[in-house]
């Protein structure tokens, strides 16, 4: 296909429809993968990381990231509208493009419980955000962090997560339960 009549095909795109889940994703293949929210978003980092690699013209390549970034923001969106609960809504304002891979987070790690989730936030830091995350029914609390990572490179996001892991890893006791990491190319977030 030539250049023009690609370029043309990207800016046909529609990124309007709210997406059902797991989502149907076509390869350049013509074989049609059905993936998780999470596993979508990655697909599309990857491209976004592999486009220069993959097309050797510059227009070309710029329209592969911003499409990717375009399907990443109706991913996002998408799951978010669906999935979403209350609280986490609330934070949404605050949180930007990511309030989609946090709910899915906490989903995945509470279940249909995690609407019960009271969150409240604490001071941004350079990394990224805390909040303090309770379970009212049982009163369990967790710290939750989310670490915002610049680029694929070294940032101070991705400095502070590595370090922050480091500690977790060899800290013991009562209070010390469990860590659950979920990791993507733009953020990173555990409690």
């Amino acid at each position: 296909m030539d250049k023009t009549r690609k370029l043309r095909r990207y800016s046909g795109k529609d990124y309007s429809q709210v997406l059902s889940f797991p989502v149907e994703i076509m390869g350049r293949n013509g074989i049609v993968r059905r993936c998780s929210f999470e596993s979508s978003v990655r697909l599309y980092q990857r491209r976004i990381a592999s486009a220069p690699g993959r097309y050797g013209d510059a227009d070309l390549v710029s329209a592969e990231i911003q499409h990717c970034r375009h399907r990443i923001k109706q991913l996002r969106a998408s799951y978010l509208s669906r999935h979403g609960f209350s609280d986490l809504s609330a934070e949404a304002r605050r949180l930007g493009d990511v309030a989609g891979e946090l709910t899915a987070f906490l989903r995945r790690c509470f279940g249909t419980q995690a609407e019960q989730l009271k969150l409240q936030p604490l001071d941004d830091q350079a990394w990224g955000q805390s909040w303090y995350l309770e379970q009212p029914q049982t009163g369990v609390a967790y710290l939750l962090s989310l670490y915002r990572f610049e680029h694929y490179g070294a940032c101070k996001g991705r400095e502070s997560f590595f370090e922050t892991l480091r500690v977790l890893r060899v800290s013991k006791g009562d209070q010390v339960r469990r860590c659950w990491p979920s990791v993507t190319a733009e953020t990173a977030a555990f409690f």
